[in-house]
């Protein structure tokens, strides 16, 4: 909300600027029609997360520092480090999945908070494809924070010296995977919420539980139970982050207390993709199982007929009378 007021605030100053520029508009707002997807045009031209102006504002906010450090390494001293670029993507690991999981959470907690759910479930439409369109906002949020990211793994592998394809094909399936498990594991938190400030919670705590608590496990874990330590390293996200940009850097590196070796470095990625990937699968599959329940709606299936009770016989005369 805070972020949301600064915008306005800014809105308001460039407009009243516009007198002494000569109105000068870098992205108009188009006057589109819903047509087909009514819910989607309303997350992508009404949400004020789901605009593209606003959305520009904030790849704006995580993109210039990415860039900036960029050119500092490409023009710093004979031997430079990436480590700057590198605590940019810690940041950005930090910032892209909480806005994912804020907007995604509130999608359908928000209609409820507002009232607005009943009136949206009156269109002409199943559950799956109301979820989908509303999906559309957090899809194209997930578009835009890919680009800091394909910064960063673009920038690491032309800078390495050693050819680094895997890690960036790697890198790219992390994104990929982590972005839309976060969204779809919030969707299908806000779900089951009404409070819309109570879906965003329990989809940041879930989120926070399920990067922290391999690594809190694992520090009780003995030093050489390397096994356990292994397993649980494969099960943790941060684990997985730290891991594969340690191997960008040309440096096979372990947060974990056993170093292991680059193969078994990227077993350990592989095996975390996976397990992610299913999750993914999982938590979208929940969302669309009996979606018009779980949005408070009339299923579609037509209900049993009803039993009728035998009607007694009437008498002639009382048919004649009622006549």
């Amino acid at each position: 909300n805070f972020l949301l007021q600064v915008f306005k605030a800014l809105d308001d100053f460039f407009n009243s600027a516009n007198s002494v520029t000569g109105d000068i508009v870098l992205v108009k707002d188009h006057d589109t029609r819903p047509g087909v997807t009514p819910i989607a045009w309303r997350e992508t031209r009404k949400k004020s997360l789901g605009t593209f102006r606003y959305q520009f504002r904030i790849l704006t906010a995580l993109e210039l520092p990415i860039l900036f450090a960029c050119q500092l390494i490409r023009t710093g001293n004979p031997a430079p480090t990436t480590t700057a670029v590198t605590v940019l993507l810690y940041i950005l690991w930090f910032v892209a999945p909480a806005m994912i999981a804020v907007h995604a959470a509130g999608v359908i907690a928000s209609e409820r908070s507002r009232q607005t759910l009943d009136v949206l479930l009156t269109l002409p439409l199943d559950g799956r494809d109301i979820l989908k369109q509303k999906f559309a906002g957090v899809r194209r949020l997930i578009y835009v924070l890919c680009i800091p990211f394909l910064t960063i793994y673009l920038f690491q592998t032309w800078w390495s010296t050693d050819p680094r394809q895997t890690y960036l094909v790697l890198s790219l399936l992390q994104m990929l995977v982590y972005l839309n498990l976060a969204a779809w594991l919030s969707m299908w938190i806000g779900l089951k919420f009404k409070s819309h400030l109570r879906a965003i919670t329990v989809s940041l705590l879930t989120l926070a539980a399920t990067a922290a608590l391999p690594i809190a496990v694992r520090s009780l874990v003995p030093i050489s139970n390397g096994g356990l330590s292994w397993l649980l390293s494969a099960v943790s996200p941060i684990d997985a982050i730290v891991r594969l940009e340690t191997w960008g850097r040309g440096m096979v590196g372990a947060p974990s207390p056993v170093n292991f070796s680059e193969s078994t470095a990227a077993a350990q990625v592989g095996a975390n993709l996976l397990l992610f990937a299913a999750m993914w699968g999982v938590c979208r599959a929940l969302c669309f199982r009996r979606v018009d329940r779980q949005l408070g709606r009339v299923g579609t299936e037509s209900p049993p007929p009803l039993e009728q009770e035998p009607v007694a016989a009437e008498a002639p005369g009382m048919a004649t009378q009622g006549a």
